[in-house]
C-alpha cells in the first residue's frame, strides 16, 4: 500500500574549476535520451492509467492535470492516474532529470519523478505540499514506505534521481545553473526492472491544478558524477592575457568588449530558447549590456536586438519585478510604436503592483540568498525597479507616486542598519539613483567611495572585501563613467588592464557565485552576469575615439 506522500587564482590550480564549468557540458552534451515535451511526446513513452483530456504537450512543455488519487496511490486497488513511463534504455547506472513548475496548495499535492517497478515497489522524488511546500524522496518496498524531505519555497524546481548499483540518490536545485543539493539516498526496493517517468496527483477538492514538465533527460551516471563536484585532475593555471605596448590601451579595452559580445549572445539567447523566461536575469543583463554597447557604437545586430527586446517586453510577468525593470532599461527608447507603448505601460503597472506600501520592492527568486545582508539586497532590488520606472518618459500619476515613495524609502533607510553597504552593486545603483533623483554632491561622494575601494590589481570585487572580479569591476567602471570620471583617469585605465588580463579565450570572465552556497567557487550564472557588466563598464567608460575606431571597423 502506498503512503500518502507526506583565493580565485588558487581555485584555478584545482580541478574544481573544471568540475564547475564542465558541469553543463559533461551532463548535457551527450544525454542518453532527451525530451523537452514540445508539442508532442517522443517515441517510447507509455501511459499507465491515462485519463484522456487531462494532459497536453505544447510549446511550453508537458502539462499534467493534478488528479485525485484517494488516500493511497495504489492502496485499496487504486492506481495513480496518468503515470507517464519509459524504459531507461541502458543497463547499469544512469540518472534521470526533469524541470517542473507547480504550485501545490493542499496536503500531499505533488508532482515529480518516479522509478517504478510495481505499485508496492518504487522510488519517487516530488515537489509536494505538507504543512508547507517541500521536496520529498519516498521509497516503498513491499508496500512499506519511508521518506525524507526538506522545505522548498520556489515554483520551479529541477529534480534528479541517480541509480548507481543498488541505490537511488535524490538531488534538486532551483535553476539549472545552480549547484545540485542532495536530499537523500535509499536502497532500491527490488532488483527491477524499472520504468522511469513523471507523475502528478492529489489536488485540492474540485480544483483544476496543473504541473508543467520540461527538459526530461536520461544521462550516463559517469557524467553526473563529475557534474556533482567530484574532483577531476587539476587543470592548467589561467594565464593572464598580456597587455600590448604597440596598441593603445583604450583600443585593447575596446577589443575586450568586442570579444565579450559573441559569448553573451550565445549564452543569453540559449537561455531564452531553452527557458523561455526572464529568470536569473540572463536575458535582462544581455539586453541591457547590448543596449548600452549599441548606443556607444558597437556592432550589435539591430534586427536581433529588436526581436529580443520585443520578446522581453512581451513576457509573462511572473518572473519578478527586477526582470521587468531590466526590460525597461534595455529597450530602444526611440521605439514609439503603439504596441510597444502598450507593452511598456503594462510592465510599469506590473512593477508598481509589486511595490510594498512603504515604497520598497522585495527581492525575488533566489536573490534573498545572496552573500550579503538581505537589507542590502532589498535596497538593490528597489533601486533597480525605480530606475526601470524612471525610463518612462511621460509617467502618469500612479507611476510618479510610486517613484516618489521609492526615492523616499531609499533615502531614509540605511542599507544595513548602522553598517555601510558591502557590495559594489549597491554603490553603482545608488549612484545612478542619486544622479537621476538626487543632488550632484551625493553623486560625487559615491564616486569617491568607489574610487577609494579599487584594489591594487585595478579591479573591484562584487563584494568589496572579496578579490577583484569582472562583476565588481564592470559595475565600478559603469558608475565612475556615469559619475563623470574621464576615460584618461588612472583608475579607469587600471580597471581596463584588469579586465583585459583576466578575460578568457571565449570572451567571458570567471566569477565566483553571488549566493552563500556558491561564494567559494566559480559559477556559470555569476560569470555571465559579470561578463555583461564588464561589457557595460567597458562600453560606458571608453573614449569616443575608441568608439569611433570600432564604428569605422564595422
Amino acid at each position: 500500500m502506498f503512503l500518502a506522500p507526506p583565493s580565485l587564482r588558487n581555485m584555478f590550480l584545482t580541478g574544481w574549476i573544471l568540475a564547475v564549468f564542465s558541469m553543463t557540458a559533461l551532463a548535457e552534451d551527450k544525454p542518453l535520451f532527451e525530451d523537452k515535451f514540445s508539442r508532442k511526446l517522443a517515441e517510447g513513452w507509455t501511459w499507465v492509467d491515462e485519463v484522456p483530456g487531462s494532459w497536453q504537450a505544447s510549446d511550453s512543455g508537458l502539462e499534467l492535470k493534478v488528479l485525485p488519487v484517494g488516500e493511497g496511490l495504489w492502496g485499496g486497488g487504486r492506481k495513480h492516474p496518468n503515470l507517464l513511463l519509459r524504459d531507461p534504455g541502458k543497463p547499469g547506472d544512469y540518472a534521470v532529470e526533469v524541470q517542473i513548475k507547480s504550485q501545490p496548495t493542499s496536503q500531499f499535492e505533488h508532482a515529480g519523478l518516479i522509478l517504478f517497478a510495481d505499485g508496492d515497489n518504487y522510488v519517487m522524488l516530488n515537489k509536494e505540499m505538507f504543512e508547507k511546500p517541500e521536496v520529498t524522496l519516498i521509497m516503498e518496498k513491499g508496500a512499506k514506505p519511508v521518506r525524507v524531505s526538506k522545505p522548498y519555497e520556489h515554483e520551479a524546481i529541477c529534480l534528479r534521481l541517480t541509480v548507481a548499483g543498488k541505490k537511488a540518490m535524490a538531488q534538486y536545485r532551483h535553476y539549472d545553473t545552480d549547484e545540485w543539493q542532495t536530499l537523500g539516498e535509499y536502497e532500491l526496493p527490488v532488483a527491477g526492472p524499472y520504468k522511469i517517468g513523471v507523475q502528478a496527483g492529489q489536488p485540492p477538492k474540485d480544483a483544476d491544478h496543473r504541473a508543467l514538465f520540461t527538459q526530461f533527460r536520461i544521462l550516463p551516471a559517469t557524467a553526473v558524477a563529475v557534474a556533482t563536484g567530484q574532483p577531476t585532475k587539476a587543470g592548467p593555471e589561467l594565464k593572464k592575457r598580456p597587455i600590448r605596448t604597440d596598441i593603445a590601451l583604450a583600443v585593447q579595452a575596446r577589443q575586450a568588449a568586442d570579444r565579450a559580445i559573441p559569448y553573451i549572445e550565445k549564452d543569453g539567447t540559449a537561455w531564452i530558447k531553452d527557458r523561455k523566461c526572464l529568470s536569473c536575469h540572463y536575458a535582462g543583463y544581455m539586453l541591457w549590456s547590448f543596449h548600452d554597447a549599441r548606443e556607444r557604437g558597437f556592432n550589435i545586430d539591430q534586427a536581433k536586438f529588436a526581436e529580443w527586446t520585443k520578446w522581453s517586453l512581451s513576457q509573462d510577468k511572473n518572473h519578478g519585478a527586477e526582470g521587468a525593470a531590466q526590460s525597461l532599461l534595455a529597450r530602444d527608447r526611440s521605439d514609439a510604436r503603439e504596441d510597444t507603448v502598450k507593452l511598456i505601460a503594462a510592465l510599469g503597472e506590473f512593477i508598481i503592483s509589486k511595490q510594498e506600501k512603504d515604497g520598497l520592492w522585495k527581492p525575488g527568486g533566489q536573490l534573498p540568498s545572496q552573500k550579503r545582508p538581505l537589507s542590502e539586497t532589498t535596497q538593490v532590488s528597489t533601486m533597480l525597479c525605480l530606475l526601470g520606472l524612471a525610463t518612462i518618459d511621460q509617467p502618469n500619476e500612479k507611476t510618479t507616486l510610486s517613484r516618489d515613495k521609492a526615492v523616499a524609502w531609499i533615502k531614509n533607510t540605511p542599507p544595513n542598519g548602522k553598517d555601510p553597504a558591502v557590495s559594489g552593486e549597491w554603490y553603482t545603483m545608488r549612484l545612478l539613483v542619486e544622479k537621476k533623483f538626487g543632488v550632484p554632491k551625493a553623486v560625487e561622494a559615491l564616486r569617491d567611495q568607489i574610487l577609494a575601494a579599487q584594489q591594487s590589481d585595478g579591479g573591484w570585487g562584487w563584494l568589496w572585501a572579496d578579490k577583484s572580479d569582472a562583476f565588481g569591476t564592470g559595475l565600478a567602471l559603469y558608475a565612475l563613467a556615469e559619475g563623470g570620471v574621464p576615460s584618461s583617469h588612472p583608475a579607469i585605465e587600471k580597471a581596463w588592464k584588469f579586465l583585459i588580463e583576466t578575460q578568457t579565450d571565449d570572451g567571458s570572465w570567471i566569477v565566483h557565485g553571488t549566493k552563500t552556497g556558491t561564494k567559494d567557487k566559480p559559477h556559470p550564472m555569476s560569470s555571465f552576469w559579470g561578463s555583461t557588466w564588464a561589457l557595460m563598464g567597458l562600453s560606458k567608460s571608453l573614449p569616443d575615439a575608441a568608439i569611433k575606431a570600432a564604428s569605422a571597423a564595422q
